[in-house]
């Protein structure tokens, strides 16, 4: 809080008369990082505690000084120093296991159905009325329970049937100095928590590899399959303000970090919508509004920025129909992407770029995949292409249609090109489909991650995904 000292000056001889203002609340400093385990937040310094704060005094006019040759005033003008900001306080969530009180952390956000009861504890005094709203306000759905304080710093919540999902959302309450409340406090859920498992197609036996996250939007290994990058949701202040993190998981010593690891990074050329590297690693292409309207650009470069090439018009895109990428050969040959088609904005062509001689072929016409949506995947042989929903047979021309729509389709082939990893849609039904004859084997429920070596791949599994956060609205 800031104090603001109004000294007035001597109104009688031998009387000095002080007026102090009563302290009035300063803005809310930043949240710092959840006291729950596993966030890995960077903790700011204490300015209380550094000596860098509070000390000193600060001239209002910084001319030039004595030393340097400049006249002293013989009076100076001093700021006051500012008091310490109030801190937020820290909230920690827990709930009994036995005897005891676990605390809810990333990995540890999932209870078995039935009744539960938890206790949240806070470093400072709050003001139970806002708490409780806030809570009750953060609910996807009414929770039967009871609310009881222990204190002005313990709170239990005995509850009679967990439900699948709670978010404490903590951002409208605030402690008895006023400041808000953190958000960036983990969910708890009913079921069993997401975990990284490897499947051995051969016999379908799965091992469990590693517990993820709870709420993962997109995951990816490496190039070098020794990291899996995450794309997390976090929970927010209030309801309204969820966002995006990047975590890692280190596959050999299973820890999970913030951050992300990235591979090459290109230098890539001006305005590209999209980009894709080369299996070389030595080129990067990517598709850019062209400069006649609704067309776009193929520009290809060596990852340096040293040398590129453009081929003008390459596909036709309406504008705002998305800015779905390339693809490039197993060969590093030929550059492949969509084009809407003459006939209809809901069809689409599959052309391709020969880099050798700059030559423009179509493979296939009139998809039923939109071309500014729908993504490409091209077998390591070169026979077959997944356009969104479709599966090209590119030698034949025949073509085997997908379950699911062309926006949510995602495919992975198996390094030699001779399976099809396929979801339909992100925690939806994984398919191993065999090309040459468009069988389909479905391998469950989960995110698709990719393929760790012929025969095995990676998928996370999580029973409860149903549970998971979606942007109001979807």
């Amino acid at each position: 809080m800031r104090l603001v000292h109004i000294i007035a000056g001597f109104l009688a001889a031998a009387m000095l008369v002080t007026a102090c203002a009563r302290p009035t609340p300063g803005p809310n400093p930043e949240p710092p990082s959840s006291s729950q385990a596993g966030t890995q937040q960077p903790t700011a310094p204490d300015p209380a505690k550094s000596g860098s704060q509070g000390s000193q005094t600060t001239p209002a006019n910084s001319g030039p000084s004595a030393s340097a040759g400049g006249t002293t005033p013989s009076s100076q003008t001093t700021t006051p120093p500012s008091p310490a900001q109030p801190k937020q306080a820290e909230v920690t969530v827990q709930y009994r296991y036995g005897d005891s009180w676990r605390t809810v952390t990333l990995l540890s956000s999932h209870l078995p159905p039935g009744a539960a009861e938890l206790r949240l504890l806070f470093s400072k005094p709050v003001r139970p009325d806002e708490v409780e709203q806030a809570l009750l306000a953060a609910q996807p759905a009414p929770i039967r329970g009871v609310l009881q304080w222990v204190d002005e710093h313990t709170l239990i919540w005995r509850i009679s049937q967990m439900p699948p999902r709670i978010d404490f959302l903590l951002g409208d309450a605030h402690d008895k100095e006023g400041v808000s409340l953190p958000g960036g406090l983990t969910s708890l859920r009913a079921g069993e928590a997401p975990a990284l498992v490897m499947v051995n197609l051969a016999d379908g036996a799965e091992t469990r590899i590693s517990p993820l996250p709870p709420d993962i939007l997109s995951a990816d290994l490496t190039p070098d399959g020794k990291y899996l990058n995450l794309t997390v949701w976090k929970p927010g202040a209030t309801r309204w303000d969820w966002v995006t993190t990047d975590r890692y998981l280190t596959l050999e010593s299973q820890e999970l970090k913030n951050g992300r690891v990235e591979g090459q990074q290109p230098r890539l050329p001006a305005n590209l919508e999209s980009w894709a590297l080369s299996p070389s690693g030595h080129l990067v292409a990517g598709l850019r509004a062209s400069a006649q309207g609704g067309l776009r650009d193929l520009v290809t470069a060596d990852v340096v920025g040293a040398r590129q090439q453009v081929a003008p018009g390459f596909v036709a895109r309406a504008p705002g129909a998305g800015t779905a990428g390339v693809v490039w050969s197993a060969d590093g040959a030929r550059v492949g992407a969509l084009a809407q088609s003459p006939a209809s904005p809901d069809l689409s062509d599959l052309v391709t770029f020969t880099l050798a001689d700059r030559s423009i072929t179509a493979l296939a016409r009139d998809l039923p995949v939109p071309a500014g949506t729908a993504r490409l995947a091209w077998s390591p042989d070169g026979r077959h292409m997944l356009a969104g929903t479709v599966l090209l047979n590119l030698e034949t021309g025949a073509r085997t249609q997908l379950p699911g729509t062309a926006e949510t389709a995602r495919g992975m082939w198996e390094p030699g090109g001779a399976r099809l990893l396929y979801s339909a849609e992100d925690w939806g039904v994984t398919m191993l489909v065999d090309p040459a004859t468009g069988e389909a084997r479905e391998l469950g429920r989960g995110l698709t991650v990719g393929w760790t070596e012929p025969g095995r791949i990676y998928l996370v599994r999580w029973p409860s995904s149903a549970t998971r956060y979606m942007p109001l609205g979807h």
